[in-house]
């Protein structure tokens, strides 16, 4: 546990020794059980709970995954305080007697399709913010590109930071945050390319500025391609979280989570005669 929880816990007397609240320099003897009361959070008034029918991909007493629609941020913003998919987990939070604290585990774009991660307690949110930085946790994208990507595999490690003069755009920048980006070519032809792309860093807009920056945008992403609007159909960037994988923090195992292509990528790789 992180010594912020720790000290939350010894706080709010949640460390007990056989029923009675302890301190941490409290001396055991055999025999002794010990309880940890780690979901001591109060709840943040600014979150809204709405029911917006969120799909569910996987939930325990630990975990919330969901597959995010298109179109919707992942939390409230100061123009945006609705609709979001922290008000539809708040409200899910709620019908489980659950308090309304909304903790993800990562971000998606707001037109960026796919898996996205909630944690039901501070202990599990610590343990896979934790975890993220080692090799048991993966994520996986479907992007589909400009051009024919001339590699099977590839990987690129460039620096990402904010555009001078810029609110959301990012750019490679020698100055900015560490980024890597693994990429697997899946198929291609001249006009466009499906690729798998793994993450060791969660970088702004990472994908996104990656391609772009290597010459192959991301096809429906006028933010970084303005000549990309309405691009074969799609009205969005053709990026989709597909795959997640993490070593659950209660038992130890492995497990993963999977969100199927959405409808519009489907038809977009149909019309680009691309075999996926």
């Amino acid at each position: 546990m992180s010594h912020r929880l720790l000290c939350r816990m010894k706080h709010d007397q949640r460390i007990r020794v056989n029923g009675n609240a302890q301190r941490t320099n409290y001396v055991l003897s055999k025999g002794d059980i010990i309880e940890l009361y780690v979901d001591i959070d109060r709840i943040k008034k600014g979150i809204e709970p709405e029911n917006l029918n969120l799909e569910i991909i996987f939930e325990d007493e630990s975990l919330l995954v969901i597959n995010k629609r298109t179109g919707m941020v992942v939390h409230p913003v100061s123009n945006h305080q609705s609709g979001t998919v922290s008000n539809g987990v708040a409200h899910l939070l709620l019908e489980r007697g659950l308090p309304a604290v909304v903790r993800p585990l990562g971000r998606l774009d707001r037109d960026t399709t796919g898996v996205i991660m909630f944690a039901k307690n501070s202990y599990i949110q610590e343990s896979l913010i934790r975890q993220m930085k080692f090799d048991g946790f993966e994520k996986h994208y479907l992007a589909i590109i400009h051009g024919n990507f001339p590699q099977k595999k590839d990987t690129i490690c460039l620096p990402i930071a904010r555009k001078p003069g810029s609110i959301m755009h990012r750019e490679v920048n020698v100055d900015g945050q560490a980024a890597t980006t693994h990429l697997e070519l899946i198929d291609s032809n001249k006009n466009a390319s499906i690729l798998k792309v793994k993450i060791e860093t969660g970088r702004t807009h990472q994908i996104r500025v990656h391609l772009n920056h290597l010459g192959f945008p991301i096809i429906g992403d006028d933010l970084y391609n303005p000549h990309s609007i309405n691009d074969f159909g799609i009205k969005r960037q053709a990026l989709h979280s597909q795959h997640l994988e993490i070593i659950h923090p209660i038992t130890g195992k492995n497990i993963n989570f999977d969100a199927p292509c959405p409808e519009d990528m489907k038809k977009l790789i149909s019309v680009l005669q691309l075999n996926f």
